[in-house]
Formats: structure tokens, C-alpha cells, sequence
């Protein structure tokens, strides 16, 4: 029940995310707060297949969300924000048009395509042993199913999650870098430096538990999922690039308005 209580609790976090991300958009609207809200949705979606699957046993509707919402988009997404937030809009409006053509045709792909045992590192595809793909669904471990080495998804599906992976992490490892730069520059904005390490932990926590889990340490696959939806709620929390103003969400009830501490703050900086 660990795995299922971790995985449920990953999805709590990343559900409450999305809520302060909605209600910030209504406060202060930035393209940046609707794709992160998009890349955290989906991987609440991924890590609540997730609990259903480990609370009972897999099934294909199960499996088919999981590494749709996990394994495919929620990285792209979350680095897709990033992007939106640093970067110069008209490339990140172009780059969005390429996300949106992958995410259809891989929504498609993932919900239709037969699943079926897959090639691994060149072999020849691995064996249900006689059972059907239900049956095995039934007996298999967690670890067998999470961990790579039992791969069902067509081959084109993977080559999707090889550039699209790629990028999202790419775009929040440069994301903190760049911030870290800028901070070291201008001793501006603290707090967007915090939010991009956390932001970069937490999107390549998941990445890293598919690799411990291929390791042996099967699970760590399921912690490091809960680490990373803790890391990425937080990094949006300390940012004031998102939570300007702190209030009860979706209501007028203001508790603390952050531009204007950090503006007090500044002032009282360049006074002394």
C-alpha cells in the first residue's frame, strides 16, 4: 500500500498546484501559469492511474493514462512554462504549435494502439508466457510494470518520448541556469532563482525514478514521483512570478500581497 498511499498523495499535490495556478491566472493572466497548470494536470492524471493501478492491479485504461500523462507529457509541459516565462513569446508561441501536434498525435497513438511486449535493446520482444496481456496485467509487479523492461508501447510512441522528454528537461536545466545567471548579474528576484531550482528538481525526479527503478531500486520509482510533485508545488509557491498575491483561491480574501513586500523590501535594500 506505500507505492498506492505515494502515488496518491503525488496526485493531491499536483491537484493543488493546478488550483493556485488557476486562481493566479485570474489575478495576474500569463501564458506560463496555463501550460504549467496543463503539465501539472497530467501528471495528476498520471499519478492517480497510478494509485487506482497500485491500489488494486494494473489494467490497459490504467497503463494507457499512466504513461500518456507520465511518461509523455508532463515533462514537455512543465518545461513549456518555463520557456513561456523566460523566454521571448513569438518562439515559445512556435514551439507551442509543435508541443500541441505531438500531444494530439501521441494522445491518439497511446489510447488506440494495441499494447503488445515490445523489443528491448535490440532483442527479440519479451514473452506473456501464454497469458493474455489482462492476465499478466494481474500478476505482474509493480516494478515489472513501471520499470521499463517490460515495454508495451509501440516503438514510435517511444521515439515521442525520447524528443519530447528531452526538451522539457532541457528547457528547465537551462531554465535554472539562466536564472541563476541573471540573479548572479542583477541580484534581482530571488525568489524566481529558488523557484527554477525546485522547478528543475521536481520535473527530473520522475526521469531519475525510471532510472533507478531500471537500477533495481524499484522503489525509489515511486517516492521520487511524490518527491517531484512536492518539489514543483513548492517551486511555485516561493515564486512571485506566480503567486503575486496570496489569497484564499478564487476568492477576494487577500492574506498577503507580495509585490508589495518585495517592493518594500527593495526600497529598504537601496536605503541602506
Amino acid at each position: 500500500m506505500t507505492d498506492a498511499i505515494l502515488s496518491l498523495l503525488a496526485a493531491v499535490l499536483c491537484y493543488v498546484a493546478v488550483i493556485f495556478l488557476i486562481d493566479q491566472q485570474l489575478v495576474k493572466p500569463r501564458p506560463y501559469k496555463i501550460v504549467w497548470a496543463i503539465g501539472l494536470f497530467v501528471y495528476g492524471v498520471g499519478t492517480t492511474a497510478q494509485f487506482f493501478a497500485t491500489a488494486g492491479h494494473w489494467n490497459q485504461l490504467e497503463y494507457r493514462l499512466w504513461f500518456l500523462a507520465g511518461a509523455i507529457l508532463a515533462a514537455p509541459y512543465l518545461g513549456m512554462g518555463t520557456y513561456y516565462l523566460l523566454g521571448p513569446r513569438k518562439w515559445a508561441d512556435r514551439v507551442m504549435i509543435f508541443l500541441g501536434i505531438f500531444t494530439v498525435y501521441a494522445t491518439a497513438r497511446m489510447l488506440t494502439a494495441p499494447l503488445q511486449p515490445q523489443s528491448l535493446n535490440g532483442k527479440a520482444p519479451w514473452s506473456l508466457n501464454g497469458l493474455s496481456l489482462d492476465q499478466w496485467f494481474q500478476t505482474a509487479s509493480n516494478a515489472d510494470i513501471v520499470s521499463g523492461t517490460h515495454p508495451l508501447a509501440p516503438p514510435d510512441i517511444i521515439a515521442v518520448i525520447i524528443v519530447l522528454n528531452t526538451l522539457g528537461a532541457g528547457a528547465l536545466v537551462l531554465g535554472a541556469a539562466w536564472s541563476a545567471w541573471k540573479f548572479i548579474k542583477t541580484h534581482q528576484n530571488p525568489t524566481r532563482l529558488l523557484s527554477m531550482i525546485l522547478l528543475m528538481i521536481g520535473g527530473l525526479a520522475p526521469t531519475m525514478a525510471g532510472t533507478m527503478t531500471k537500477l533495481g531500486f524499484s522503489d525509489a520509482f515511486f517516492a521520487l514521483t511524490f518527491v517531484g510533485a512536492l518539489f514543483l508545488l513548492a517551486g511555485y509557491l516561493v515564486s512571485i512570478d506566480v503567486l503575486s498575491v496570496l489569497r484564499i483561491p478564487f476568492t477576494n480574501k487577500v492574506l498577503v500581497d507580495r509585490r508589495m513586500a518585495m517592493a518594500g523590501a527593495s526600497e529598504q535594500a537601496k536605503q541602506r
